[in-house]
């Protein structure tokens, strides 16, 4: 055996148990009696007000979608809201799977065991999340589907970008998702701050109204904002056909990424030492 030949076993068998823990995830998610019902009622429950919203600000003959479109750059409100509304569920979700999985270890008493085994912490907490991810990418699908099944708007589509802009929103979401992890290793929980994380995303990057209708300073903040590369990406791809303006957002999305992936790990592990000294990673 070579020198290089341990750390290519290690890496590999890091990658087996990453794998592993992925599709048990998924199953149990999957297996959870509410998952279908809960993926139909969230289509409609959380992106048919946004709709009817944006309709009823365009007016009953659509009079008003001109000035709309006068600040988007497009007449087409219903996809515009459709994909805010999907993005933010999306990315909402992806920032808190770190956290969640944690909190469930915490639940079932065995976060500790996860500072103690051998597998790496990484691999155990990335893997476990996985698993969560291919649930919300089936909300996601199943959100705009049904969406689109009713409305029936208009949608381009730029695949390749398209696809870049997910998986870059999937780097920074959970780039920014390992702080809120932090929390639930020194705190009990962090659904709260996560939540308000996500609202407040919401406000700056325009879920229903283009960022540009914010004040300035809200705009500024709004360039800060993962999501609103996110939903600005999106609605490139499958609104405007604008390829460039989607593979640009994806390039911030990695760029924000790795910059606050940096400041996500020194927040992690600042709260973990914190965690150790008070002895509460498996306090409930």
């Amino acid at each position: 055996m070579n020198q290089f030949d341990a750390p290519a076993m290690r890496l590999a068998r890091g990658g087996q148990a990453v794998a592993s823990l992925a599709v048990m995830g998924w199953k149990v998610h999957r297996r959870e009696w509410a998952f279908v019902t809960t993926l139909v009622i969230s289509a409609f429950a959380l992106v048919l007000p946004g709709i009817l919203g944006a309709r009823a600000l365009a007016g009953p003959n659509h009079e008003q979608a001109a000035r709309f479109a006068s600040v988007a750059g497009t007449e087409n409100y219903l996809a515009f809201v459709t994909l805010g509304v999907i993005g933010m569920t999306w990315a909402g979700a992806t920032l808190t799977l770190l956290s969640i999985a944690l909190q469930r270890e915490r639940e079932q008493g065995t976060l500790s065991a996860i500072w103690t085994g051998r597998l790496a912490k990484p691999l155990l907490i990335v893997g476990r999340a996985m698993g969560s991810s291919i649930g919300i990418a089936v909300q996601s699908l199943t959100m705009f589907a049904a969406s689109w099944a009713v409305f029936r708007f208009t949608l381009t589509l730029e695949a390749g970008a398209l696809l870049l802009v997910l998986g870059a929103s999937y780097a920074a979401n959970l780039a920014v998702g390992v702080a809120f992890a932090g929390l639930v290793v020194r705190y009990r929980a962090a659904a709260a701050l996560s939540n308000l994380a996500v609202v407040a995303s919401g406000i700056f990057a325009g879920v229903a109204h283009p960022v540009g209708v914010l004040p300035e300073w809200a705009q500024v903040v709004a360039q800060f904002v993962p999501l609103t590369w996110i939903l600005r990406g999106l609605r490139a791809a499958l609104v405007f056909a604008d390829a460039g303006e989607a593979v640009l957002s994806a390039g911030v999305l990695l760029l924000m990424a790795f910059a606050y992936g940096a400041i996500s790990l020194w927040v992690f592990g600042a709260l973990e030492r914190s965690a150790r000294r008070r002895g509460v990673l498996d306090a409930i």
